[in-house]
C-alpha cells in the first residue's frame, strides 16, 4: 500500500459560531473519517480554510488531529509568501518530532519579476 494510503481526504476545518478554531470539533471530524475509511488526512490545507488560521492555530490543529486518530496526517503549510511557508513548515516539523505527524502539503507561488 502506498505510504500514505489509498483514500487520503483534504478535511474541512471546523469553527465555533462566534469564528473560533473548533479543536474538539476537529477532532471529532478527523476520528470520524478515519472510521470511515480513510487512510490519511490533509489539515489546514486549501480546503481546511487555512488562510484564515493563524499560524499559533494551524499549529495547534494538526497537533490536535494528529493525536486523535492513528492515520497519516500531512500538515498544510502553504502561503502566499515563500519565506512565511518555510518558517511554518520548519516549525512544524519541530512539532512533527513530537507528535508524530507525516508529511507536508505545500504550495510556494512563484512569479517572474520585470528585470528591465
Amino acid at each position: 500500500m502506498p505510504r500514505f494510503g489509498q483514500v487520503v481526504t483534504a478535511m474541512v476545518t471546523p469553527f465555533h459560531k462566534d469564528g473560533s478554531l473548533n479543536l474538539d470539533g476537529a477532532k471529532r471530524l478527523a476520528r470520524w473519517l478515519q472510521d470511515n475509511g480513510n487512510d490519511g488526512l490533509v489539515i489546514a490545507g486549501t480546503t481546511g480554510e487555512a488562510p484564515v488560521l493563524t499560524d499559533d492555530e494551524r499549529l495547534s490543529l494538526f497537533k490536535a488531529v494528529v493525536e486523535a486518530v492513528t492515520i497519516p496526517v500531512i500538515a498544510g503549510t502553504g502561503t502566499n509568501d515563500t519565506a512565511h511557508s518555510i518558517h511554518l513548515t520548519r516549525d512544524q516539523n519541530t512539532r512533527c518530532e513530537q507528535t508524530g505527524g507525516t508529511g507536508y502539503d505545500i504550495t510556494i507561488r512563484v512569479r517572474e519579476r520585470d528585470v528591465t
